[in-house]
């Protein structure tokens, strides 16, 4: 019972930790198009190379290309 209550513990100040910080995008890249360059692809998507990883601008990201196929 201790232990279990003891990784609860780290395990809750763990996800308090990694989610106060923010996370980068390395680098994007695009595989398996051949209907659109990936210069376009770039072109089209809010996530940018080393800016802040964003949720929403990555489902905005995942939208708009499935859209255009």
């Amino acid at each position: 019972m201790r232990k279990a209550l003891i990784l609860l513990i780290l395990h809750f100040l763990l996800i308090n930790l990694y989610s106060q910080q923010e996370l980068k995008i390395g680098k994007i890249s695009f595989e398996g198009n051949s209907f659109i360059t990936d210069e376009d692809l770039y072109k089209i998507i809010q996530s940018r190379d080393a800016s802040n990883f964003d949720q929403g601008k990555l489902n905005d990201d995942a939208k708009i290309i499935t859209e255009l196929y």
